[in-house]
């Protein structure tokens, strides 16, 4: 979900790219912990109110067309009516891909507790 940023491969760069002095375990998770801060940055910034976005972006894409059918000829209306629609389709996008993460986050920490049945755990693909 994160990678619908334009700008999400180079956050993720610059993070982990960062020198680090230690043993190799300790620069791993001092990457990892570089790496969830920026990626909570990301989720606070780009993906908060992800269902409100898309409403707005809804409604904006309404308003547009009933003004483009009062002026059907008009360039700047069709162009318009164009971007809006892109911009329905990423925020709708986000709109379900955000809670299937979620879900999928959830269970994976259900799994490391061991709640879960063990007939439930996910299988892990072998090479």
């Amino acid at each position: 979900m994160w990678s619908m940023d334009p700008n999400y491969k180079k956050r993720v760069r610059l993070s982990w790219m960062k020198h680090i002095v230690g043993t190799a375990m300790y620069k791993l998770v001092v990457k990892l912990n570089r790496l969830k801060a920026t990626v909570r940055v990301l989720n606070r910034d780009r993906f908060v109110e992800v269902e409100r976005k898309a409403d707005q972006a809804q409604k904006n894409l309404i308003d547009c067309q009933k003004q483009l059918q009062q002026d059907p000829l008009n360039l700047q209306l069709i162009n318009e009516e164009l971007e809006k629609v892109k911009e329905v389709q990423k925020r709708n996008k986000a709109r379900f891909v955000y809670p299937q993460q979620k879900c999928k986050c959830q269970w994976l920490q259900l799994e490391e507790r061991q709640i879960l049945p063990p007939d439930a755990k996910i299988e892990k693909k072998h090479k």
